[in-house]
């Protein structure tokens, strides 16, 4: 491999990097504009491509940051509770769509925009301190922004009846999450703690490098703002810069206090934002439930690795090659540590007495990208490159490889447009945008708004109102709850029951539209203090008022 200077006289901007990232996310902003030119009659684009309601609930939180709010409440339950939680991000959002005019989609696509270009310049920094030529940076930012795996191979298979349908054999082509393009394209929240990370590592590395103190100063400012967007995260920085110093040490061959705690001051900066987040998410007696509810199925060793693709080739076969290509830099070695320790604590629940690591996918979403900066060293260069005959037929071998591994994304944009066009849970019915509207202007906070799981999560996003479910995670009991309120939209609760059922929960309105009425004509208006304020057609607001149910219970 060819080291790069880390050390340059002058900042040079990354003209090629930012070309990269424009393309990305022009290309990826297709889709968006394809699903409002494809919406139904008096229907309008939900104006997210998947992980909707995680979106929704973030937008739940957004909304309380465009209104001025700096500590934010859990709107998505009836629990009342005092502001606790902090995100910066949702602060950044939430105030730009305060300036935006409380324009939702003007802001998520700033957002969105914002996130995917700091991913692919944050990449691009990193690439530049890994040792990596400037072919092979060129290279591998093409390939972090689009690349994929073997999934479009076996989709072509499954599509000519060669092989049967397996969706562990395609998680590149699907909402797995375990490619910067999939970030980029899917979830915002994502791309910005990708790139985040990617930055950190970056001025990390040139603390390693340079021994500059700044670099670990800026790199533990990075972790604080990174720990209170998704403090997820952090668990992983405290599982790598202990094991990293110890690295750092053993290759030294001697121990000096001074590095050492110049290189765990991130763990320092960030001590009081994990500590914040524990107490918030184990204590509190809302939040607590966002750690402990929903269950993932875990995914087996086997097809995570399928899952990598050409990149996980080249990383593997790099780490055949160690004493061809040792790795030299601290960059590299603060890498390899860095995919060791995510691949542990990604397994770690497999182990014995690490039964409390929870399962998430979530937390390897940087897996491809760091994989990707020590495995591209492999590609040399001068052996593509060189004048003569030869060349050409090495360069075309190389074009067509970078193709394959950019063809998963193209799959997986061709099927997600499919399913805009086809899926009707993309589109909001006009009647229940109309009534979202009507909510947000006459039921807000403290008002509790009673509706199904799906009603709850849609409307938080266009609503200030609180509802009573919302998310199947931070909703608290949730499933028991929604039980609660498929009997009470089904009609089995006798009236003095559904009144008794109102006033625990603290219901203000109730919403009744194509979700709530299932399988039943309930008739609302005839519960005691239910009395129907608004009709939009295919759905109804309810307001109820507890003296009037309570009179008539007694």
């Amino acid at each position: 491999m060819t080291e790069s200077s880390t050390r340059r006289s002058r900042f040079v901007f990354p003209w090629g990097a930012f070309m990269v990232a424009v393309l990305v996310i022009a290309i990826t902003q297709i889709p968006f504009e394809l699903g409002k030119l494809w919406a139904p009659e008096r229907t309008t684009f939900d104006g997210s491509t998947g992980m909707t309601q995680d979106q929704n609930m973030y937008f739940s939180f957004i909304r309380q940051a465009a209104e001025g709010r700096w500590l934010f409440t859990n709107r998505l339950t009836h629990v009342d509770h005092d502001p606790a939680m902090f995100n910066l991000e949702w602060l950044a959002v939430g105030r730009l769509m305060a300036f935006c005019g409380n324009d939702l989609e003007l802001a998520y696509t700033a957002w969105r925009w914002v996130g995917s270009a700091g991913l692919v310049l944050a990449f691009w920094g990193l690439a530049s301190v890994a040792g990596l030529s400037r072919f092979q940076r060129r290279l591998a930012v093409v390939l972090c922004a689009f690349g994929g795996g073997f999934g479009w191979i076996v989709v072509a298979l499954e599509r000519r009846g060669l092989i049967p349908t397996n969706p562990l054999a395609t998680l590149d082509v699907s909402d797995a999450l375990l490619y910067p393009f999939s970030h980029i394209f899917f979830n915002p929240h994502l791309s910005t703690s990708h790139g985040l990370s990617l930055f950190f590592l970056a001025t990390y590395a040139l603390g390693e490098t340079t021994h500059k103190a700044r670099w670990y100063l800026i790199a533990s400012c990075i972790a604080v703002v990174h720990g209170l967007i998704r403090p997820y995260d952090l668990i992983l920085t405290y599982g790598v810069l202990p094991l990293f110093i110890v690295v750092e040490a053993i290759v030294a061959r001697e121990w000096s206090w001074r590095r050492s705690a110049w290189r765990a001051l991130p763990l320092l900066a960030t001590a009081p934002v994990i500590a914040y987040y524990i107490a918030l998410f184990e204590f509190h007696p809302v939040f607590k439930y966002w750690a402990s509810q929903g269950v993932v199925r875990p995914l087996a060793l086997q097809w995570q690795l399928f899952s990598l693709g050409p990149i996980g080739v080249l990383f593997f076969v790099r780490l055949c090659l160690l004493k061809r290509f040792p790795l030299k830099l601290p960059a590299e070695r603060l890498l390899i540590v860095w995919i060791a320790t995510m691949l542990i604590l990604f397994h770690a629940h497999r182990f014995p007495g690490m039964g409390f690591m929870p399962y998430t996918p979530l937390l390897g979403i940087t897996m491809t990208s760091t994989m990707l900066l020590l495995g591209v060293g492999l590609i040399d260069a001068p052996y593509f490159l060189r004048e003569g005959r030869p060349a050409w037929g090495r360069r075309a071998l190389l074009e067509i490889a970078v193709l394959g591994c950019t063809l998963s994304s193209a799959v997986w944009m061709v099927k997600i447009c499919r399913n805009l066009h086809n899926l009707p849970e993309h589109f909001i019915e006009s009647d229940d945008r109309r009534a979202y509207d009507r909510l947000n202007e006459f039921a807000r906070d403290p008002d509790i708004t009673l509706g199904s799981l799906v009603t709850g999560n849609r409307a938080a996003k266009y609503a200030s109102s609180r509802f009573v479910l919302g998310h199947i995670n931070i909703t608290p009991n949730v499933h028991e709850l929604s039980a609660r309120v498929k009997r009470f939209y089904s009609g089995d609760m006798s009236d003095e029951e559904a009144v008794t059922f109102l006033d625990e929960m603290g219901v203000d309105w109730i919403y009744f539209g194509l979700d709530e009425m299932g399988e039943t004509d309930v008739d609302l208006a005839a519960i005691p203090g239910v009395k129907q304020q608004f009709d939009f057609g295919g759905v109804q607001l309810y307001r109820y008022e507890r003296e009037a149910g309570r009179r008539s219970g007694e």
